[in-house]
């Protein structure tokens, strides 16, 4: 009869006195390998002792084999051991010799002889999706997985709680993966748990991983209700009716932009995760940094020849276009129009580049101090039409860009410093935007004020926020002046704001789709355990900030509705269907989703549907 888990520690560890001489010579043998020789092992942290394993490399290996297959093929072996002062653990790897980076890898913990991981990494088959009855059913593959549970992870199934489950038909060997979640005083801790893959081919066990940790769970009495949970972000303003355009990597030009969209947006930096103990925002440190760009200098530009061929009409416009911008020096002169300071430096470098995704070009300038070994200087950007201010960062690497030096503008006085700036170099535009709210969740006390003060003014539209377009100023409050300036502006076509949802309907709608759940959390900076209350995220989509303003769904950040993309469909109206084995598999692999869990068997496809459904095969679902 096989032996499991701790039963087989045990009987290993509780052998005779001569097979005990035996260990130990091998276990010293091992750890003189591990601490001189072996160049996988880890190093315990500096003034904390080195934990030596009870549990030896042998054991180990024989955990492993006796509750998982190992493929015959995986030949080659080899073993590394990891320990801190807080856990140890033994490494095991089985490599295909010919075929690198295939193979089985498990981890063990060497203290107590838990099975930490287990996976078999198997060659890909290619992208796309591999449709075909799978030779293993998943009722077959979930009892494996509840067998393999029952047998090492005995002593957490007491709180574990079947989660989800999946079906991967994706880039790889088809195959289903079960989780199980760790539930403490009846409420999950996501944190932790078990999951377990299981090959849909062979019904081989693929994959087992296990998360636990060992820590105090604040009760559960204490927390606040669901209903105040919500209070507390309706009164904290956390959704917001925002104008939103989502990004394109695709897109060149001004023209293939995404439209604008009407949408509330879940803007608070908490995420709308409420601490169910003290019923506040969770604290969450968002610290924003300017971005600094650096410039590459004038490029060595070689006379064409005279005998070169002619140019195209399209290369005869963009010359001719170039030849009405402003030229380097007209650049240079209004940058120091606006920049004061930079009427002591010289012009090191200028580029002439156009805007990404736009047709507009701007004369990038590096400004330096002409003293021999002076770093202080002025990056700026203006545009090559008209001259106008895009962008400086002012360079001084002894200004306030330490978090210990002392600021001597408070607030209210370097916000004033930021609006006079702003009416002389967009006097128009500056009448266009407002000062976007500060959320401080978690305000670290200090003495005296910060060395740099941020302000970010948000372009309305129709009296509606567009965060799309800004323009942010940093003062550094430590050498009193201004040292970052950006504008980000465009003109792209606004939807009117008739026909949105209230502000009280957008929060229905929210809590609708994603209603809060009361979970454990554990705590980063301190490693202690929280409680607290966070939207759920519907099972198999992204998470989503982001609602349609008028129709109220979910939407993801290229404003796709997120209960369109693709995922498993379990079809309610098939049974009985001459295809209903094969339907189900279309449904697992997430094709077909046009109405929900719904199939309409009986109905003629549609050509995008079926050209959809052509593309994810090939592509995947996304």
């Amino acid at each position: 009869m096989p032996l499991w888990g701790g039963e087989l520690v045990k009987q290993v560890l509780g052998r005779k006195t001569v097979a005990w001489g035996t260990a130990m010579v091998f276990l010293l043998f091992t750890l003189a390998s591990v601490f001189f020789g072996n160049p996988g092992a880890r190093t315990a942290v500096p003034g904390s002792a080195v934990v030596r394993p009870v549990v030896p490399l042998e054991t180990a290996i024989r955990l492993i084999r006796a509750n998982f297959q190992i493929p015959a093929e995986c030949a080659s072996f080899t073993s590394g051991y990891n320990s801190s002062s807080v856990a140890q653990s033994w490494a095991l790897q089985w490599n295909v010799p010919a075929q690198p980076g295939t193979g089985c890898s498990a981890q063990v913990d060497a203290s107590s002889g838990e099975i930490l991981s287990f996976n078999i990494n198997r060659p890909s088959n290619g992208s796309g999706i591999k449709l075909g009855e799978p030779a293993v059913s998943l009722e077959q593959a979930r009892g494996t997985a509840s067998h393999l549970l029952d047998r090492v992870a005995v002593a957490h199934s007491a709180q574990l709680r079947p989660a989800r489950e999946e079906i991967n038909l994706i880039n790889g060997p088809a195959s289903y993966i079960f989780h199980w979640e760790r539930v403490v005083n009846g409420i999950p801790f996501p944190a932790n748990g078990v999951s377990v893959q299981v090959s849909a081919a062979d019904g081989l066990v693929t994959g087992y991983y296990l998360s636990w940790l060992q820590a105090a769970f604040p009760a559960a009495d204490r927390a606040i209700s669901p209903e105040q949970a919500r209070q507390v972000i309706e009164s904290n303003g956390m959704l917001e009716l925002q104008y939103y355009q989502p990004g394109s990597p695709r897109a060149v030009t001004v023209r293939d932009e995404p439209p604008v969209l009407l949408v509330y947006r879940l803007v608070h930096p908490s995420g709308g995760i409420i601490d169910a103990i003290s019923g506040a925002p969770r604290a969450n440190n968002i610290k924003i940094k300017s971005p600094n760009f650096m410039l590459s200098g004038a490029a060595n530009v070689e006379v064409a020849d005279a005998a070169a061929p002619a140019l195209s009409p399209e290369e005869i416009k963009e010359v001719q276009k170039i030849a009405g911008l402003l030229s380097q020096d007209e650049a240079a002169t209004a940058a120091r129009k606006w920049l004061p300071v930079a009427a002591g430096l010289i012009l090191q470098g200028a580029d002439l580049l156009v805007e990404p995704r736009g047709d507009a070009y701007t004369w990038n300038l590096r400004f330096k101090e002409a003293a021999p070994g002076k770093t202080n200087g002025i990056n700026a950007r203006v545009n090559a039409l008209t001259g106008e201010l895009i962008e400086f960062n002012y360079l001084d690497p002894s200004s306030g860009a330490w978090p210990w030096q002392f600021g001597y503008l408070s607030r209210d006085s370097a916000w004033k410093v930021a609006g006079e700036f702003l009416k002389r170099v967009q006097p128009q535009r500056f009448q266009e935007v407002i000062l976007a709210p500060i959320f401080n969740v978690d305000q670290i006390s200090r003495i005296g004020y910060p060395p740099t003060q941020q302000f970010n003014y948000r372009r309305m539209v129709n009296g509606i926020p567009f965060p799309g377009n800004s323009m942010v100023v940093d003062v550094d409050a430590h050498a009193r002046r201004l040292s970052y300036y950006e504008l980000d502006w465009s003109n792209p076509v606004f939807p009117g704001p008739q026909g949105a949802l209230s502000l009280q309907q957008a929060y229905d709608a929210f809590f609708r789709q994603r209603p809060l759940k009361l979970v454990y959390t554990r705590n980063d900076s301190t490693g202690g355990i929280g409680l607290i209350y966070q939207p759920q995220v519907p099972p198999g989509l992204p998470a989503a900030d982001l609602l349609d303003a008028g129709t109220g769904d979910l939407l993801d950040y290229s404003g796709k509705a997120v209960a369109e993309q693709a995922g498993p469909h379990q079809f309610k109206d098939i049974a009985g269907s001459y295809a209903e084995k094969e339907i189900t598999l279309l449904g697992e692999a997430g094709l077909f989703g046009e109405y929900g869990d719904a199939f309409h068997p009986e109905e003629p496809v549609t050509a995008a549907a079926l050209l959809r459904a052509m593309l994810q095969l090939h592509e995947g679902p996304g």
